[in-house]
């Protein structure tokens, strides 16, 4: 079942002619089409490739951020640690100044009974006082035995003859 020569007839061959124009003409728009989607995908892929590269950048910021964070959190805990210590020894410090405070109050009050009794003894003429033994009229040693002959010479020794005789 051919096609007969008297159905191809001009008219008909234009109508084949224009309808073959028409589909090159789609194809031909087809392609472009094509080729825009393939720029556009290629640009596509470089503002991907652009968005990997800040990606990986901000990853290695973020990881440098954390280190730096992991740093400061030591260095935070030393520092807490240090003054955990500072404050141990100062209150340390304050127990010894409290404990030295009492001493010198002991000390205090015991010099005070001291000078107490030792008034109550030279009121009682117990004891001479220090301050006037040993002076121009009186020996340090009223024992003889104790004296250097050539440390008291006669006329200090009769002086302090009459001085104990009248004290």
């Amino acid at each position: 079942m051919g096609v007969s020569r008297s159905s191809r007839t001009p008219e008909r061959r234009r109508s084949m002619l224009r309808n073959t124009a028409s589909m090159l003409q789609n194809r031909a728009s087809m392609l472009q089409n094509t080729a825009s989607m393939v720029q556009n995908t290629a640009s596509m892929l470089q503002n991907t490739a652009s968005m990997v590269r800040n990606t990986a950048s901000m990853v290695r910021n973020t990881a440098s951020m954390v280190r730096n964070t992991a740093s400061m959190v030591r260095n935070t805990a030393s520092m807490l640690r240090n003054t955990a210590s500072m404050v141990r020894n100062t209150a340390s410090m304050v127990r010894n100044t409290a404990s030295m405070v009492r001493n010198t109050a002991s000390m205090v009050r015991n010099t005070a009974s001291m000078v107490r009794n030792t008034a109550s003894m030279v009121r009682k003429r117990s004891i001479v006082p220090r301050w006037t033994s040993g002076g121009p009229g009186a020996t340090r040693t009223p024992d003889k035995r104790f004296r250097k002959p050539l440390l008291y010479p006669p006329e200090l020794r009769g002086h302090a003859r009459r001085e104990t005789a009248r004290g």
